[in-house]
């Protein structure tokens, strides 16, 4: 709930061990309350965040602790699978916007 409107199908991420990734969500509400995206839109980045932490996700990976070649070699795994440059680019977009947002919030650092 905010400013009494119900974001209820806002989509959320939850890591492997059943947690809520706040970051990440508060990211996904952001792009509705202030960016004022669709859900369609959204459910389309959390897809694009969905993708690239399941490529990055081990036992250790900490999302924080992601960079740009990280992005890179995620560029080339969907190059090799065949994935079209347009949903590439747009994907690798989605990802690299939300770390910029979260570094602005002081959630990772650059």
């Amino acid at each position: 709930m905010f400013a009494g409107r119900s974001y209820d199908r806002v989509p959320v991420l939850i890591d492997a061990r059943d947690r809520l990734v706040d970051p990440i969500n508060d990211y996904l509400r952001y792009l509705v309350i202030y960016q004022h995206l669709s859900m369609t839109s959204v459910r389309t980045y959390a897809d694009g965040i969905l993708l690239f932490w399941r490529f990055m996700y081990s036992d250790e990976w900490d999302f924080a602790s992601t960079n740009d070649d990280d992005l890179i070699r995620w560029f080339n795994r969907q190059t090799r699978a065949g994935v079209s440059s347009r949903t590439q680019a747009a994907r690798c977009d989605v990802v690299f916007a939300c770390y910029v947002w979260l570094e602005l919030k002081g959630y990772v650092q650059g």
